[in-house]
């Protein structure tokens, strides 16, 4: 429980250093259309900490576990959307890759993944301390959910001028995840 209240502090310099790195990579493996560096971005975003913390609030109730898991993931979702849009404008090139537009059109499939990703992440979680610690399957879960990507697909749509549907798209697939994780957590 402590594990989740700290992943909750978002006033840690590391935790908004591997959001930057992260938001980063993934803009560049989308744009580069290559799946091993987006996957290597998943490996270093910190995104299911917030998200694990506010199910735990609303699980147990606690008013100020979720105020500042709440917190801590919108302003990691502005940052990451932000700073993705930001390094997608300053590219000489915006036409959308195959990377990008496999993040624009979400299915059941993607939601069925998010709830055995939110499960995966509280038994992770859960079991952290124990025998065969919880922090060897975290980055399963973080590569499974893939919660940078699309962000980062929104933010290559505002940086390159504003594509509603790319944002749309991928703001449906990262709405998807959210809810089912923390639902499922």
């Amino acid at each position: 429980c402590s594990q989740v209240f700290e992943a909750a502090d978002f006033t840690r310099l590391t935790y908004w250093l591997e959001i930057f790195f992260a938001a980063g990579i993934a803009t560049f493996g989308l744009v580069l259309n290559s799946p091993a560096v987006i996957i290597g971005a998943m490996l270093i975003s910190h995104l299911m900490g917030p998200i694990m913390a506010t199910g735990l609030a609303l699980a147990v109730g606690d008013v100020y576990l979720g105020i500042r898991a709440i917190l801590n993931l919108v302003s990691s979702i502005a940052v990451s959307i932000g700073f993705s849009a930001a390094l997608v404008w300053l590219l000489p090139f915006h036409s959308a890759t195959a990377e990008i537009i496999a993040r624009t059109n979400p299915n059941l499939l993607d939601l069925g993944i998010a709830l055995l990703s939110g499960l995966a992440g509280s038994v992770a979680v859960s079991r952290s301390g124990g025998a065969g610690g919880g922090a060897t399957a975290l980055p399963g879960v973080a590569i499974a959910v893939a919660l940078m990507p699309p962000l980062c697909t929104i933010g290559f749509g505002l940086g390159s001028g504003l594509n509603l549907s790319i944002m749309a798209g991928a703001g449906l697939l990262f709405l998807t995840n959210l809810v089912a994780i923390v639902a499922s957590a």
